[in-house]
């Protein structure tokens, strides 16, 4: 998953929630399933899910704040 933030101005807050079963977050500091970050004008992030031994599922929810560079 890639999220990009296109904006001149704004700073994107996220918080993602998985719920997994035979995969894993790679390369996270994740607490558990949940990764939080900021990104700010132009830059992006990327999150990877590797597969373990056997069949996958996977449920992700999201939220998010959108403030101004200068709040």
């Amino acid at each position: 998953m890639v999220y990009k933030n296109k904006s001149e101005s704004k700073i994107l807050n996220e918080t993602v929630t998985f719920t997994i079963e035979g995969l894993k977050i790679e390369g996270e500091a994740s607490d558990g399933n949940v990764i939080q970050f900021s990104l700010a004008p132009g830059e992006e992030k990327k999150i990877k899910l590797a597969t373990l031994v056997g069949g996958f599922s996977f449920g992700m929810g999201n939220s998010y704040s959108i403030t101004s560079e200068s709040d």
